[in-house]
């Protein structure tokens, strides 16, 4: 997933792309499409769905920066059902 730097409510900055750079981490997710496409391998786009015009994840799903919210969860679980239902080897 991408990450963002935010400010808390208090204003405090932290910073997540410094250790995790946005480019690093889309050239990881090309990375493993590629790898599940060459491998037969069921694959779950998260990235896609989190990601804003600039690359970092969108600030609505996070509250820190890192770790989805609550909100990353009501766009990520109905994209979680599909290649868990494939891999299991059932039909949506």
């Amino acid at each position: 997933m991408p990450v963002n730097d935010v400010s808390t409510p208090e204003g405090k900055k932290i910073i997540q792309t410094e250790k995790r750079p946005p480019a690093r981490i889309l050239a990881l997710d090309e990375w493993i499409k590629r790898y599940v496409a060459e491998h037969g391998e069921v694959y779950l786009d998260y990235f896609s769905a989190t990601v804003d015009e600039h690359g970092w994840l969108k600030a609505e799903l996070t509250n820190d920066g890192l770790h989805p919210n609550g909100k990353s969860y009501e766009v990520m679980a109905p994209l979680a059902e599909k290649p868990i239902q494939e891999a299991l080897g059932h039909k949506p």
